[in-house]
């Protein structure tokens, strides 16, 4: 045991001299070589190879960081139009977002590079994107949309011959019968995997095949199947050199001993995984071995050597700032002492494995909702309070450049003052006495010398002010282009988010006479409208339109917008849900879920108002969280108000119930969608701050209601602009407007 203690300790020197410091010398040397190529205005092709090796350097030690690589890098192939490259990166953005649980917007980055595909004809790549979309419906229990998925790749990897793409397919329906519970099919499919991966001769795919084999064993508690495929599998693994892999299976065979309390079978798997993970730098699966480890050691009584595992796994964990980890770690502790009586200190860890347990989620949403905002307003600022200090550097350079010049010309005339008047005296005494000449000549050549010096030594403080000032002028076009590139992300966020928006010719396709005035505050908005129309069982269609308003504005309100947008269209096109107070229930709970607010304080969310229209009916259906719906019928005013609840958050002991409302629209009807951002707006009434409040909105709303909605959107436009007069915007702006009457209906 002591042997095996000290391979262990040894292990974890070299990994602390090695391991981290060789990933950061790379990932800074890269940053190095992409800041120098991009203020040489490089080729574009070679700044998003450098940013996707930045990506894959950081995907797992840093996703946050990651995912902003690829933010440029996607941008920078925008530019150049390479449709293949826009693909790509937005699937690494979907692998990043699938990797940190953000479902639905994993989703829609493999939806968009799934259509690219599509639309230039990459067979392959569309089948491997429909494999990615079905392991995403997978892992949020969607099984029928998953099988959907998978059926659809697998009819193109047939029609191309693609015995690799089909050995993945087969692979994935066996997850999906493991989810039924059906480890003999799923067995069956794996198998059919295996053969056709015999076929291609592929080892490593074929170790693949053993080591899930092994998993389903291991997971249906047959450990001694389980270890035979994963013998197997390292087997296969050895052949191609799949290291990583090699490790992964060791990390499974300690695993399985674990479980049969065969401690030294278990800890001799998984000093063998330690081994791999610190030689490739595998931080996270290190800190885990560390915990395994520790954990044999607590079983076995060696609480001495418990203690220096958990102490070394607490280290790393803190290193790689894994909140989860950490709390592992802390929890360990907590048992170790607790074995050895030391309650004190028990109780002691396991408050900090509580309060752990409690940041948590705070800590996740906080990383999702603040990383762009963070990277991006920090780094302009950053770069605005170094453009002032170049500013004031160039101007300090100004001012004494001036006063040399200054200096010069005073000198220049004290100095001919000094030879006039020296002319002037030795003229008057040149008559008395020659040696007096001579001597007040040498005093002459002296001080015209001394004259000659100071000049040019104020020609050459000119030419260091001159240097100076060219090298200020570098930095500071330096500067502009770092702003630049900033402003450009932001800029191109928000073009995302506009595309992201329906357009109104596809909204007036079938509701024509409708308007939407949306005005962010900032470049990004939190208000967004959803649109959409689908058939029910009875093939009848139905239109849905919502104006949503996030918690926030600016980026952080984008954000949530583009979670909101993709839980809409999950709930509406694939859980074919169609009823607005329904649609606000599963989105608060979709809310609720990806933000993890059961465990945390967090209480981020939305308003929002939706309507259901059903022309063949004549009726439509609104539901509201906190806003209402307007209406105007038979020249009247109808106000219908949302329920007292936002989407997200919870409310302790109470059930929240979005009600739903059933509107005659058999008669011509204009109703209008909107968030708060119109009558929240200050503005001066005599000589008074104020809002403009809801009721006169409404009561502006009504004055000219028959006019077309075009005139409309345009009143409501200058008249937000006269209110707020000198006053800047307060929040973001959303006001949707629709009428209905037969001709509408009937279309």
């Amino acid at each position: 045991m002591k042997k095996s203690l000290l391979i262990i300790f040894f292990l974890f020197f070299l990994y602390s001299l090695t391991g981290f410091a060789q990933h950061n010398i790379k990932v800074d040397s890269l940053n190095k070589v992409y800041e120098k190529h991009l203020f040489s205005n490089g080729d574009d092709t070679i700044t998003v190879r450098i940013l996707r090796e930045l990506y894959e350097e950081t995907k797992f030690s840093d996703p946050f960081g990651a995912v902003q690589y690829a933010a440029i890098a996607l941008q920078i192939y925008h530019e150049l139009n390479d449709k293949h490259g826009i693909a790509m990166m937005n699937r690494l953005l979907g692998d990043n977002y699938f990797y940190r649980g953000i479902y639905p917007i994993a989703m829609d980055s493999y939806t968009k590079s799934l259509g690219i595909f599509n639309s230039i004809n990459d067979t392959s790549e569309t089948a491997y994107g429909y494999l990615k979309i079905g392991e995403t419906y997978l892992i949020q229990k969607l099984e029928k949309n998953a099988k959907t998925s998978f059926e659809k790749a697998q009819i193109m990897f047939e029609k191309i011959n693609d015995k690799k793409g089909l050995s993945f397919v087969l692979d994935e329906y066996a997850e999906l019968l493991v989810t039924k519970f059906n480890d003999e099919d799923a067995l069956d499919s794996l198998k059919k995997s295996l053969l056709l991966r015999e076929k291609i001769n592929n080892n490593e795919l074929i170790g693949l095949s053993f080591e899930k084999i092994g998993n389903i064993h291991l997971l249906f508690e047959r450990y001694d199947e389980a270890v035979i495929f994963y013998k197997k599998a390292v087997k296969k693994y050895k052949l191609s050199k799949s290291t990583l892999k090699i490790a992964e299976i060791y990390y499974n065979l300690g695993n399985v001993f674990l479980e049969n309390k065969n401690y030294k079978k278990a800890e001799d798997n998984y000093i063998r995984a330690l081994m791999i993970f610190v030689g490739e730098r595998i931080a996270l699966r290190t800190a885990e071995t560390q915990i395994k480890l520790s954990t044999i050691s607590l079983e076995e009584k060696d609480f001495k050597k418990a203690l220096q595992l958990v102490e070394k796994s607490l280290a790393t964990s803190k290193a790689l700032n894994n909140a989860t980890l950490t709390a592992e770690s802390f929890k360990l502790y907590a048992g170790i002492f607790a074995e050895q009586k030391k309650f004190k200190l028990a109780y002691k860890y396991m408050e900090y494995y509580s309060r752990m347990q409690d940041s948590i989620a705070i800590e996740k949403q906080n990383n999702q909702s603040t990383e762009l905002q963070v990277n991006l307003a920090t780094q302009k600022k950053e770069q605005e309070i170094v453009f002032l200090e170049k500013e004031q550097e160039i101007d300090r350079a100004k001012i004494e450049k001036n006063e040399a010049r200054k200096k010069t010309m005073t000198i220049g005339i004290v100095s001919l003052f000094v030879v006039l008047g020296f002319v002037l005296f030795f003229g008057y005494y040149f008559y008395k006495t020659n040696k007096k000449t001579k001597k007040a000549n040498l005093m002459l050549i002296e001080k015209n010398n001394e004259i000659i010096r100071q000049k040019n030594e104020i020609e050459n403080k000119k030419n260091e002010i001159e240097k100076a000032n060219v090298a200020i002028t570098k930095h500071r076009d330096e500067i502009e282009k770092k702003n630049s590139k900033i402003t450009a992300s932001i800029n191109y966020a928000s073009r995302i988010q506009r595309a992201m928006l329906p357009k109104i010719a596809e909204i007036r396709e079938k509701l024509p006479e409708t308007f939407v005035m949306l005005s962010p505050r900032e470049a990004v908005s939190g208000d967004f409208i959803w649109y959409g129309t689908t058939l029910t069982g009875n093939n009848e269609e139905k239109i849905i339109i919502a104006a949503v308003d996030c918690t926030g504005h600016g980026v952080p309100g984008a954000f949530m917008s583009m979670i909101g947008d993709a839980y809409l269209n999950q709930i509406v096109y694939q859980q074919k849900i169609t009823t607005p107070d329904r649609i606000l229930d599963e989105l608060h709970e979709g809310i609720k879920t990806s933000l993890q607010q059961d465990r945390s304080s967090n209480t981020d969310g939305m308003d929002a108002s939706i309507c259901v229209i059903d022309k063949k009916k004549q009726k439509m259906e609104f539901a509201g969280a906190k806003h209402p719906l307007f209406y105007i019928q038979d020249d009247k005013m109808n106000v219908i108000k949302g329920s007292n609840y936002s989407i997200g958050g919870i409310i302790r002991g109470k059930k929240r119930v979005f009600d739903k409302h059933t509107i005659d629209i058999s008669k011509p009807t204009i109703f209008y969608l909107y968030s708060d951002g119109f009558q929240d707006q200050f503005g001066l009434v005599d000589n008074k701050t104020r809002k403009y409040m809801a009721r006169f909105f409404r009561q502006f709303i009504f004055k000219m209601y028959k006019s077309p909605v075009e005139e409309q959107a345009e009143a409501l436009a200058v008249e937000f602009d006269r209110w707020r007069g000198k006053y800047s915007q307060m929040d973001d702006l959303l006001i949707i407007g629709v009428k209905l009457d037969c001709k509408t209906l009937n279309s």
